[in-house]
């Protein structure tokens, strides 16, 4: 509902391959207006980190590629 949102992950790997990205896209689907909001290697570790999205107004969808993860916990924080 805001022009911005908050992402929240923690994500482990036991392997020395771990691969974990987010990408934000509008309802719309156009993928023009898409935005990475990250992407990063964990190997044999764990991860938190917090980002904020800049989206404007609207709903929007996350596309999460993963790989060799043991766990990941994604939050999303709406701004009103």
């Amino acid at each position: 509902k805001g022009d911005k949102y908050k992402i929240k992950v923690t994500a482990s790997s036991d392997s020395e391959y771990g691969y974990l990205a987010l990408w934000s896209y509008p309802e719309s689907g156009e993928i023009a207006d898409s935005v990475q909001i990250f992407s990063v290697d964990i190997e044999s570790t764990t991860i938190t980190r917090e980002d904020e999205v800049q989206a404007g107004p609207g709903d929007f969808y996350l596309k999460i590629y993963s790989a060799n993860l043991s766990n990941c916990d994604i939050e999303v924080f709406d701004y009103y």
